[in-house]
């Protein structure tokens, strides 16, 4: 089991953080809030599985309109539904309030009465040309936004493992560029135990990529992607061993 610095902050709690610091890492992921406390950044940055926690927490922000039918079971679900439920009643409340209170608008009140209009309303005939344009829509393997960075993995690339159980994972450089049918290796200490997976994500967090490690201390595979910036994951049985970002050109 990896050793954790100990922290005085109520927000970590038995060497791991609450749910409150959970949503708050990840509402600074989704960039809700500017900034968080340095304590709880350096705490995630030393801890996988907080870091997981915070980077589904971030999904389910970035994904509410699927939060309430998928909550996954982590310390922070209950949090979760707590705060879609209360944002729900204040809703209805106010709707409540809106159909319950008498109009003061004379344009819905139901002494009001139509008014005419005193002057005529005569049409009128555009004396300019119209002319019309036509466009033409880029394709998703060429659109700009395939190589638009995210806010959640990029606030993970520099994070540093500092616990003693350490597989000292290697990959590319983040800045790496790659073409159709080249190969990404990723290694690490060949004695480490653990069921490594290497897990490959673009820029909007779809899966396009998946395999598991074949040879101890070494896993490879085929970058048969569409241009744009992705990101891989080498994960375990319970950690996130690593994490890098890759480009991929025509």
């Amino acid at each position: 089991m990896k050793e954790e610095q100990p922290y005085n902050n109520p927000a970590v709690s038995g060497n791991h953080l609450d749910e409150n610091a959970i949503g708050q890492y990840a509402e600074f992921l989704c960039g809700i809030v500017p900034d968080v406390p340095a304590d709880i950044r350096i705490h995630v940055e030393s801890c996988a599985e907080c870091r997981m926690e915070v980077m589904e927490a971030a999904d389910l922000i970035r994904n509410s309109e699927q939060a309430a039918g998928k909550l996954p079971d982590k310390r922070w679900r209950s949090a979760v539904r707590t705060a879609i439920a209360l944002v729900s009643v204040l809703i209805l409340a106010i709707i409540i309030q809106r159909l319950t209170s008498p109009s003061t608008d004379p344009l819905i009140s139901p002494n009001s009465k139509p008014t005419t209009p005193t002057t005529p309303i005569t049409p009128t005939t555009p004396t300019t040309p119209i002319t019309t344009t036509t466009t033409t829509t880029p394709t998703a393997s060429t659109t700009p936004s395939s190589f638009t960075p995210n806010p959640t993995y990029e606030a993970l690339l520099g994070a540093a493992w500092r616990g003693a159980d350490n597989p000292e994972v290697k990959g590319p450089g983040n800045d790496a560029a790659f073409k159709p049918g080249d190969t990404l290796m990723i290694t690490w200490d060949a004695g480490f135990k653990d069921n490594f997976t290497l897990l490959v994500v673009d820029n909007h967090e779809n899966e396009v990529g998946k395999a598991a490690a074949g040879a101890a201390g070494r896993l490879e595979w085929a970058v048969n992607l569409s241009p744009g910036l992705y990101y891989w994951k080498l994960l375990g049985k319970r950690e996130m061993w690593g994490i890098g970002r890759m480009r991929v050109e025509e």
